[in-house]
């Protein structure tokens, strides 16, 4: 069955039944994403896999903002976006959900941690994830830089395809990597006069202590994580990791650089012993419904550089030539097509009856996936 809340009726649905699965997207039915960030899934094709399982109600981010919709005592699946002012919009709509005590799937630390580098480290480190050594930070002069040891990558908060990620090999180019830069109008001088005789007049006339100057006060500040440097690699893994699926990618480095993400040279390939089973280790510690990782390998270990769990690219899925299914404590080998939509209700369905004490049915496949074998790759 598959309901679209109606106003004002969500409270009494809510005190009346046990918690339900409400999906939650923008106005016009986005929830992303396929191949591109502005592409959204098969928003009705969702519902229809998960309406097989649950009762499933329909709603979108502004309607919950402008009180139209009350959700509570809820199960929220949610998207995220890339466009910066809609992401804080929904930002702001999750964390209300989830005060409110819904429960939020993904989790509200993948909601945090979305274009956050930053808190992906401090969740890394909620979890226990053992990953390379990182520093999250907003101004050098709060971090003990004097025992850095370089070469170092810095890396910007947001971004992807490698932008805003620096290899740094000495202080100087560390602080010129960390300077946020001043945007300036010939306007803001009038302010700015004002500003500094205030501060004159409270600091030297009113005997004020404990007063920033208005320009250090409000100077740009730019978020960074500070990440030890791996040597010696020359590619990484991207891998999408469903609650029974995964999917596998080889990046090798660009040419005359150290980062694998967005250098183009592609290759999807049989992983090595291990990379499987490292992805469902983190996807479980994470306790999350998928995850898109970037993993690299060391020669001995396996390492987590970066992790995104809503709203990620799904171009390893849609173009891998097999993929992996997690079944009977082994993993197995399927070359059948895969479906995005299908492949996403599914791991859903999955988690959500795992961890909300639901039964899994023992038929329970993804429709149009037979299970076969593959053949060897050439």
């Amino acid at each position: 069955m598959i309901e679209t809340i109606e106003p004002h009726k969500a409270a009494e649905s809510a005190a009346s039944r046990a918690p339900e699965v409400v999906l939650v997207t923008e106005t016009d039915g986005f929830f992303g994403q396929r191949t591109k960030p502005w592409e959204s899934m098969d928003t009705a094709k969702l519902l229809k896999a998960l309406s097989q399982h649950f009762l499933v109600r329909q709603t979108n981010y502004a309607a919950i903002a402008s009180g139209v919709v009350d959700v509570r005592n809820s199960i929220v699946i949610h998207g995220s976006s890339q466009q910066s002012e809609y992401k804080a919009f929904i930002d702001d709509v999750l964390l209300y959900l989830y005060a409110a005590g819904n429960s939020l799937v993904p989790s509200i630390h993948i909601v945090r941690s979305h274009e956050n580098k930053g808190y992906q480290e401090l969740y890394k480190r909620l979890r226990g994830i053992k990953a390379p050594p990182g520093q999250y930070g907003v101004k050098l002069s709060e971090l003990n830089i004097e025992t850095l040891k370089y070469p170092i990558v810095f890396k910007s908060i947001s971004g992807f395809g490698s932008s805003g990620v620096k290899l740094i090999e000495k202080e100087d180019e560390l602080k010129r990597a960390a300077h946020a830069e001043f945007l300036f109008s010939l306007g803001q001088i009038p302010k700015m006069v004002r500003s500094q005789l205030g501060y004159n007049v409270r600091k030297y006339l009113m005997r004020r202590r404990n007063l920033r100057p208005y320009g250090d006060y409000y100077r740009p500040l730019k978020r960074f994580v500070l990440q030890r440097f791996i040597p010696n690699l020359s590619f990484d893994f991207k891998v999408l990791v469903y609650q029974s699926r995964a999917f596998v990618l080889r990046r090798s480095v660009a040419e005359n650089d150290f980062r694998a993400s967005g250098s183009g040279k592609f290759v999807f390939e049989i992983p090595p012993p291990g990379l499987l089973d490292f992805a469902r280790h983190l996807l479980l510690q994470f306790d999350e419904p998928y995850l898109s990782l970037d993993i690299c390998f060391d020669g001995s270990d396996f390492h987590l550089l970066e992790f995104q769990g809503v709203h990620f690219g799904p171009y390893t899925l849609l173009n891998a030539p097999r993929h992996y299914v997690w079944d009977d404590s082994k993993w197995t080998i399927e070359c059948s097509p895969v479906d995005l939509e299908d492949v996403t209700a599914e791991s859903l369905i999955l988690y959500l009856k795992r961890t909300h004490g639901r039964q899994l049915s023992s038929e329970l496949v993804v429709s149009g996936i037979p299970a076969r074998g593959c053949p060897e790759p050439t």
